[in-house]
Parts: C-alpha cells; structure tokens; sequence
C-alpha cells in the first residue's frame, strides 16, 4: 500500500515540476500578466482533477471491481491505479 501512494506522490511531483518549469518559460518569454493566469488555471485544473476522482461512477467501478477481486480470491491492492490507467488509456485513445 506504502508503494502505491509513493508511487502517486512521485508522479504529481514530477507533474507539478514539469508545470513549474513551464511557467517559468512563459515569464521568460516576457509575458508577465499571463505567467499569473497560467498558474491560477494550473491549480484550478488540478484541483477540478481531484473533484472528478471523486465522483460516484469512479467510486462505483473501484468498488465493484474490488468485490469480485475479493469474491474470487484474488489481490485488489492496486485496483484503482489501474482503473485510472484505463481510464486515461481510453481518453488517449
């Protein structure tokens, strides 16, 4: 369980060090009023994502997805990495 959330620690890291970098190349460019909006929509984006991770039909699928796990004697630690994998996967797609 410890891996997991390290795992999600890291990679938000890594994405907000790659956001950081990019305001910091749109104030280099000069373009001092939109490095603020830049970063307020950021942060307005990611908070947005988090709301989302929380809405019922995510929670459901986890859930389901979980219980069968359970019903059918197999390991459910990493069932909701995996669902967002998916998710994502589909959303590339």
């Amino acid at each position: 369980m410890g891996l997991t959330y390290a795992s999600m620690l890291i990679v938000t890291g890594f994405a907000w060090f790659w956001f950081y970098g990019l305001v910091r190349l749109v104030r280099d460019i000069a373009l001092t009023g939109n490095a603020a909006t830049l970063i307020m929509l950021g942060i307005l984006a990611y908070l947005f994502g988090l709301m989302h991770g929380l809405d019922a039909d995510h929670l459901a699928t986890i859930d389901n997805t979980t219980r069968k796990s359970i019903q059918e004697r197999k390991r459910s630690l990493f069932t909701g990495i995996m669902n967002k994998f998916s998710r994502d996967l589909f959303k590339i797609k």
